[in-house]
Formats: C-alpha cells, sequence, structure tokens
C-alpha cells in the first residue's frame, strides 16, 4: 500500500469514534494535527491549486510537470472534488472537536485572517492565508464544527475577503470556503444573516452552494488607490552630492518618462517612449548627468523590481561610473570629457529586442 493511500485511509478512520480512538492508541493524531498546523495546511493549498491548474490545461504537452508530489495531496486524476483535508475530517466525531478546542488551532486561524485578511503583496503570507481558510472552511462544513464559527464570528471575515479582497485567487479561495460552510443548516443562517443566498434542495437541505444578494460585491474588484505624481526631479542630490545643469527639454522628457516608470499602468507605453528616444537621440543617454539624473529617480521614488533592473541596463555604459568619479573629483566636468569609445562596443540587449523587452511591464 502506497503512503498516499495509508495517509487517506486513516484519514477517513477520524470519521468515526471507533476509528478515532484507534488513531489515539497509535499515537497517530497528535503527531498528525501538529504536522498539518506546522506546514502540510500551506502544502494542501499547493497542491489543490496545482490539481486545478492541470485540469484547466490537460491538453498541456508538458502535463508530468504538475505530477510533482507535494504532501501525497495531488492526483493524477483530479475530479474537481476537493480532497479530505485533516481538520474537516477531525471535528466530524465529538472526540476530534475536543481534541481541536484543547490545542486551540481553531482560534490560531481566526486570529492570523483578522490580521491579514487585506494583504494583497506578500506571497508567503496569502498561501498561508489561504491555509487557514481551507482549515476554517473544512472545520465549518461539519454541524459538529458550527459551534467554532458560531463563538469566533469568523464567517463575516471570510465574505468580508470574498467581497473586497483585490487578490482575486484569494477572492476565489473564500468563495470556495463559504460553500463549505454552507453545507451546514446552521451554516446557511449565519451566511443568510450576512447577505449570501444558499441553495436548498426541494426537502430543505443544503447543498453547498451560495451566492451574494448583491452580486456585484463579489464579482467587482477595488479600484486601485490612485498613484501620487512624482515630486520634481531636485537639482541637488543629497546622497549623490552633485549639481545637475540646467537640462534641456530632451534631458527633461527623458527624466520625465523614467517617473511614469513608477506606476505599473505607465510602464509599459515608457518603455516604448524610452526605446523610441534612445533610437533616435542615441547620444543623450551618454549624457552623465542624465544617467546621474536617473540614479535619483531610483533613489527617491519604489520602482518594482523588473523595472529597477530594465534602467539600470538601459541608462548602463562601460565607463560611466569612471565618469560619475570625474564629476565628484572635479565639481563639475564638460559633457564633451566623456571617454565614449566603450560605449559604443557594448549594445544592450534592450536596444535589440525592444518589443521582447517592452512586454514585460
Amino acid at each position: 500500500m502506497s503512503l498516499s493511500l495509508l495517509k487517506l485511509l486513516r484519514c477517513r478512520f477520524l470519521a468515526t469514534s471507533v476509528g478515532f480512538h484507534y488513531l489515539t492508541e497509535i499515537g497517530y493524531i497528535d503527531q498528525e494535527i501538529d504536522d498539518w498546523f506546522h506546514g502540510r495546511n500551506e502544502e494542501f493549498v499547493r497542491s489543490l491549486e496545482s490539481n486545478y491548474e492541470r485540469s484547466v490545461n490537460r491538453d498541456d504537452e508538458d502535463v508530468d510537470r504538475y505530477l510533482i508530489q507535494s504532501g501525497g495531496f495531488l492526483l493524477r486524476s483530479f475530479t474537481g472534488i476537493v480532497p479530505l483535508h485533516f481538520y474537516g475530517e477531525l471535528t466530524k466525531t465529538a472526540e476530534g472537536c475536543c481534541i481541536l478546542q484543547e490545542k486551540g488551532h481553531f482560534e490560531e486561524f481566526s486570529r492570523f485572517i483578522v490580521a491579514w485578511k487585506h494583504e494583497t503583496e506578500d506571497m508567503e503570507t496569502i498561501l498561508k492565508l489561504k491555509s487557514c481558510l481551507w482549515a476554517i472552511g473544512n472545520i465549518g462544513a461539519n454541524d459538529g464544527g458550527v459551534p467554532f464559527l458560531e463563538k469566533s464570528g469568523i464567517v463575516k471575515e471570510i465574505v468580508t475577503i470574498a467581497e473586497e479582497s483585490s487578490v482575486i485567487s484569494l477572492k476565489g479561495t473564500a468563495f470556495f470556503v463559504l460553500g463549505l460552510i454552507a453545507g451546514t443548516t446552521k451554516g446557511v443562517k449565519l451566511l443568510d444573516e450576512l447577505g449570501w443566498d444558499c441553495v436548498m434542495t426541494t426537502m430543505g437541505n443544503p447543498t453547498g452552494l451560495c451566492v451574494p444578494r448583491d452580486p456585484a460585491k463579489f464579482l467587482s474588484l477595488p479600484p486601485s488607490p490612485p498613484t501620487p505624481p512624482p515630486e520634481p526631479l531636485s537639482r541637488n542630490p543629497t546622497d549623490l552630492n552633485v549639481e545637475l545643469p540646467p537640462l534641456d527639454a530632451l534631458d527633461e522628457e527623458i527624466l520625465e518618462t523614467v517617473r511614469d516608470m513608477i506606476s505599473v499602468v505607465h510602464a509599459k507605453e515608457a518603455t516604448r517612449t524610452l526605446i523610441r528616444l534612445k533610437q533616435q537621440h542615441p547620444a543623450r543617454f551618454k549624457r552623465k548627468f542624465v544617467w546621474l539624473g536617473m540614479l535619483q529617480c531610483l533613489e527617491k521614488w519604489t520602482y518594482p523590481l523588473a523595472v529597477r533592473r530594465f534602467l539600470f541596463e538601459f541608462f548602463g555604459q562601460k565607463g560611466m561610473i569612471r565618469a560619475i568619479g570625474r564629476v565628484e573629483g572635479n565639481g563639475g566636468e564638460s559633457e564633451e570629457a566623456e571617454d565614449s569609445s566603450d560605449d559604443d562596443e557594448d549594445e544592450s540587449e534592450v536596444e535589440r529586442k525592444p518589443a521582447e523587452i517592452a512586454g514585460r511591464f
């Protein structure tokens, strides 16, 4: 018997009191609940999302890349049904609910969701948040786990994520989790109080399907905060300690385009503009003071990592650091004193593949 099948069988045993006592005697439950709390929850999320990705890419010739084993969850034949979750099986018995209460794991999951429900950037935090959502959803999918939901009020926080999060995968996770909660009669009542309608059978039994009464709350994304306009470029960079000479209209256009790249919305168009300007006026990009102005922009504002790398590659020239050293030592050397012979020898990859580079943003 494979290790994955053995774990699945043991997880099934948790759903009955007889199986629970058997697993307690062999010391399985204490070890397994600690493993899930300290990492298996995240493995569950990674494997589940890999299964869903593979299910929508079933014609992919490179299908084997989806078969990387992670905690024994990844399936070769995925039907769309969520695999068994340890906490979900644990709360199917009164004994399991007592263990969960003693460990305090549900409270830890709830506190993490409340603290990080508005996270949008850190992927590790978002992964942890998803794992907590799935754990709570599977706990609340059973009648024994509903009291945990009622006592904590965590369902309201999950609804907030589903309706207000700007991370689409997080909204989707919250939606699936609310569907698990909608699988019990008490869960249906909790969701009804929060403005979500649940689908019932003709006999009045919950089906595990729910939708918000106002679909726009779930289907729409919050507007992105406006990007603050950049401040005017200072003529006295504090860290570079070099006074910039008066710049003409073309130099100002180059630096203004660099400032536009702060926003991911304008980065692609600004990249095309820079490439066009460099093709038309290559000598302008070899001026040390234009390069210093670009460095000041990078120092003053927060740019995405890909944009910073692009600008360093785009403006980087052989001998430029040496030229800056002369400027700092002499208090302002003329532009004609630059040594541009090395610059002409090393054409940037950006100029050779402008369309490819512009497509990065």
